[in-house]
Formats: structure tokens, C-alpha cells, sequence
């Protein structure tokens, strides 16, 4: 799964932080949608080693600026 390049997660309401932390080996990650789950601003910061990450939709998740910081 290493060479997934899009994932669309959005109103998968089962996808929590623990999911987060697989994800993170998924280095070839360019699109990753997880709107509308149950992913935190702790999740977020498990998806700081995905380099290749262009696009990242958030919408409706409890999310603050502060956590996006993990993300630069």
C-alpha cells in the first residue's frame, strides 16, 4: 500500500486517530480527503512524515490552526 498516491476518506465516520497512525508509512500520499470523520487534531499530527502530501481536505473536523502547524 506503500505506492497509494490518492485516498478519499470523507464521511467515513469510523476513521479515527488510530487510522492516522498507519497512514503515516504511506509516503507516496499526494490527496488525502478525511472530512466528516472522527480524526482529531492528535491524528493530524501523525500525517507530518507525509512529504509528498499536496492536498488536504479537513472539512468538519475539529481542527485548529495550531494543529495544522504539525503539517508545515
Amino acid at each position: 500500500m506503500t505506492c497509494l498516491r490518492e485516498l478519499n476518506l470523507s464521511r467515513c465516520t469510523k476513521i479515527s486517530n488510530a487510522g492516522m497512525q498507519h497512514l503515516q508509512y504511506v509516503q507516496d500520499l499526494r490527496k488525502l480527503s478525511l472530512s466528516e470523520t472522527a480524526v482529531t487534531a492528535a491524528g493530524i499530527t501523525c500525517l507530518s512524515s507525509l512529504v509528498n502530501l499536496t492536498f488536504l481536505d479537513l472539512g468538519g473536523l475539529p481542527i485548529t490552526d495550531a494543529s495544522l502547524g504539525s503539517l508545515q
